[in-house]
């Protein structure tokens, strides 16, 4: 359970969280480009 409480552990989870949802974020994007393009 330390490793949960740890600053530097937390940090590290939040920066992976963070990059994860971006990726999640940027695929939502363009996936939403090619539907508009395609409708046009």
């Amino acid at each position: 359970m330390d490793f949960e409480n740890s600053p530097k552990n937390k940090k590290n989870s939040d920066r992976i969280f963070e990059r994860r949802n971006l990726i999640v974020f940027l695929s939502i994007i363009e996936s939403k480009k090619l539907w508009i393009e395609k409708k046009l």
